[in-house]
């Protein structure tokens, strides 16, 4: 779950790095707030959509095949095997 949060943190921030890249190859002050201020809507708008297509682009090309067959935890000789889907 920790690795899931972390890429969708990355992919909303890339904006953001790009536009940070962008200031600093074009030799402009990167931390002032007046390159930042008429351009920070914009960047959130672009990180959200960036995010969100991660998140569709992960439910659906992640995870078992809809036609697998779901065998639940069990305990065999003492030990537990996890569920797995075949």
């Amino acid at each position: 779950m920790l690795r899931i949060i972390a890429i969708q943190l990355l992919f909303f921030l890339l904006p953001f790095l790009i536009y940070g890249f962008w200031l600093y190859f074009t030799r402009r002050v990167v931390n002032a707030p007046e390159n930042w201020k008429p351009h920070m809507f914009w960047l959130m708008v672009a990180g959200f959509i960036i995010t969100i297509a991660a998140f569709i682009a992960m439910a659906a090309f992640s995870g078992a095949p809809p036609e697998g067959v779901y065998t639940p935890p069990q305990i065999k000789d003492g030990v537990l095997v996890p569920g797995e889907i075949k």
